[in-house]
């Protein structure tokens, strides 16, 4: 089962990069420029658009401030909604006491 889940992270991750490298693109940066942005390197941003290395929440939000789009625009969440997700026996368990309250 880790091997799914580390499947699951490694996809985010690329597609989280894939997104990054759109809106760096939009914006007529070079990778050094965007690293700038946020003070790292070049390699780095290669790293976060590759999907090897994971991008600091704190990164995206300087990274929208910067760039003056909303941090689902710059990770290119716009439009996409977000999967059903199942209750769990515990939240339902919860659920039902505040009910019977």
């Amino acid at each position: 089962m880790g091997s799914i889940r580390r499947y699951r992270s490694r996809t985010h991750e690329q597609q989280i990069g894939q997104a990054l490298r759109r809106s760096r693109l939009e914006h007529g940066l070079t990778q050094s420029q965007f690293g700038e942005l946020i003070g790292v390197s070049y390699q780095q941003i290669q790293k976060y658009e590759n999907g090897t290395d994971r991008i600091a929440a704190s990164h995206i939000v300087e990274l929208s401030n910067q760039l003056g789009v909303g941090a689902a625009k710059l990770l290119g969440l716009t439009g996409v909604k977000a999967p059903a997700r199942k209750r769990t026996k515990k939240l339902n368990d919860r659920q039902m006491g505040e009910q019977n309250t």
